[in-house]
């Protein structure tokens, strides 16, 4: 039983001590006191050893199963609210910043001023008083959406792949420049296209892989203008993970770009889907739809470690009309309710760095499928406008 020793045995220091005591018997006390010494430090040597053998491996982020929409499993349990998850180089948010889709130029400004800190605006619509300037006059910053193939441009139904990336990232740096000021302060984050995966924005093979290829070259292209000529004082860079699909390809392309290295955090659009459109679509509450996609939010900071952006996140309020492409209809005070405990439930998460609403206004009022403001078209204030502010400031709902 105790003759033979094994390899491992050979590596082992209280083995070799034994062996030398037993090649030396004449050593006397002064060897078995030098022995002594030498088991006590191999113990110590084998117990950190066998630490570092049990440790378990931190959890990999996810991987991609083969088949192009294949989803990979998370090895890791789910943050719940409250978690301070963290994976990768990321780190815990907070505070976290509340704002609007505004759109409205110096009236929904003027509406923000005080309340909100943030607004997102879309840069193809940017025209009269619909400015970052204006926002930042009244102490908002703007994040800048640059949704198309060029800051002006709208979509391409080719998808990513027909974007020029030297040519965007050239024309971004200078519409940053010149509607920015260069300043952080004032934009502190541009958004490198609008949903980028969707076929309904981008063609019907959006969410192939070359588009993925495509939209990884682009967010690495882009950072590297934007710090080769703001350095340390360059905007956050904010690549779109958005889905289950198109976000781990983007992040596994095969176009050889770490993603991580070149974007400072991810994009979600956790509209609450359309599980149980019955009724003309009214929403039931505590259903799927009301909740937000929050799995979807959750997913992209652990594939990503990135801290998560939720540039658009809504419920529409025109019940009898019939479920919207991502949302079920709601009630205002229902509005108010989705609206409150999202962004409570979102600040929670601490790996959240901002929401802005969408939207500040109803994109009109004869849309049925367009009511998700906490403003009515002509201007009046639901109470999803009370639940959003009082969200922001972190106060008891007392519109819900």
């Amino acid at each position: 039983m105790y003759g033979t020793r094994n390899r491992a045995d050979r590596h082992n220091p209280r083995f070799a001590a034994l062996s030398l005591l037993a090649r030396n018997p004449r050593l006397g006390l002064i060897s078995g006191i030098g022995v002594g010494i030498l088991l006590l430090a191999g113990s110590v040597v084998a117990l950190a050893a066998a630490a570092h053998r049990q440790r378990p491996p931190q959890a990999h982020a996810q991987r991609v199963e083969s088949g192009r929409h294949r989803r990979g499993r998370i090895a890791a349990e789910r943050p719940g609210p409250g978690s301070r998850y963290t994976i990768g180089s990321s780190s815990t948010v907070t505070p976290m910043l509340v704002g609007l889709n505004g759109d409205w130029g110096e009236q929904s400004a003027s509406d923000m001023k005080g309340l909100f800190s943030l607004d997102r605006l879309d840069t193809r619509i940017a025209e009269g008083t619909e400015w970052p300037r204006t926002y930042n006059t009244a102490g908002i910053a703007v994040i800048a959406a640059i949704s198309g193939t060029c800051p002006t441009c709208g979509y391409s139904r080719r998808g990513v792949s027909a974007i020029r990336t030297a040519s965007w990232a050239r024309q971004a740096v200078s519409w940053y420049g010149s509607h920015c000021d260069s300043s952080r302060s004032n934009c502190p984050a541009l958004e490198v296209l609008n949903e980028p995966n969707g076929s309904w924005f981008w063609g019907p093979e959006a969410e192939d892989h070359a588009n993925a290829n495509a939209y990884a070259r682009l967010l690495r292209t882009t950072w590297i203008a934007f710090h080769d000529q703001f350095g340390a004082k360059a905007p956050k860079i904010l690549g779109a993970f958005d889905d289950d699909t198109w976000g781990p390809e983007v992040w596994h392309n095969t176009a050889g770009v770490s993603v991580s290295s070149y974007v400072d955090g991810v994009v979600v659009h956790p509209y609450g889907g359309t599980a149980h459109c019955a009724g003309g679509g009214a929403g039931m509450p505590g259903d799927a739809s009301a909740q937000g996609n929050r799995g979807y939010v959750t997913e992209a900071h652990l594939v990503t470690g990135k801290p998560v952006w939720l540039t658009e996140v809504g419920w529409p309020t025109s019940i009898g009309s019939g479920c919207t492409r991502d949302s079920e209809q709601w009630t205002y005070r229902q509005q108010a309710e989705n609206i409150y405990r999202f962004v409570s439930w979102a600040r929670a998460t601490r790996y959240v760095a901002a929401i802005t609403y969408y939207s500040y206004r109803n994109a009109s009022d004869g849309d049925t499928q367009a009511q998700y403001g906490v403003e009515t078209w002509s201007g009046k204030k639901k109470p999803g406008w009370t639940a959003l502010v009082e969200a922001a400031h972190g106060q008891t709902c007392s519109a819900c």
